[in-house]
């Protein structure tokens, strides 16, 4: 059987977005994760229990804006099939999304594959042999430097020792682009 992994983070609501948008929702819906894994910066307590709902199992890091008392790991490491799986905090990693520092805190971990956030654009590459995902911003909330911020996330399909991810970005005419890396 194959694990459905929602992989999503940076909502900034009610902040920087109202909501996630209808048809993310229905999308996610459609996939039918078994378990997510969230960067963060969801920001309430409501934020953590809306996206609870799209799984029965929820994994998640705290971003710089969430709120104090919603979540406080800033590092959770997940063993899914067979990969070692680690999930951190965007503001733990200077600078973000720089290739170096990403291999360094897999090393450091010891996990095969690293999800991060903080950066609102969502991306998937293979370096050193490891896997490296942000999977944007769940909402497309807007970001300091950067303009039309789309919808996006990413969904890990885990059977045995593969494993294949699928990063899904909500265009302007509401259709939706993927990008795969196996």
């Amino acid at each position: 059987m194959t694990m459905k992994v929602l992989i999503c983070g940076d909502l900034h609501i009610p902040h920087r977005q109202h909501s996630i948008p209808q048809l993310i929702h229905e999308k996610i819906a459609e996939i039918n994760p078994t378990i997510i894994l969230c960067t963060g910066n969801l920001c309430t307590q409501n934020e953590l229990d809306s996206i609870q709902a799209f799984a029965s199992e929820l994994r998640a890091v705290r971003g710089l804006f969430d709120d104090s008392d919603v979540l406080s790991n800033e590092v959770v490491i997940e063993q899914l099939e067979s990969f070692k799986v680690g999930l951190v905090s965007s503001y733990t990693l200077i600078p973000t999304n720089e290739q170096l520092r990403l291999c360094s805190k897999a090393r450091e971990l010891g996990v095969d594959v690293l999800v991060s956030g903080g950066t609102h654009e969502g991306s998937i590459q293979t370096i050193e042999g490891k896997l490296f995902i942000n999977p944007g911003s769940l909402t497309g909330a807007f970001m300091i430097g950067k303009e039309n911020v789309r919808p996006s996330f990413v969904v890990a399909e885990i059977s045995g020792v593969h494993l294949t991810a699928t990063l899904w970005r909500m265009e302007p005419d509401s259709s939706f682009t993927s990008e795969v890396v196996e």
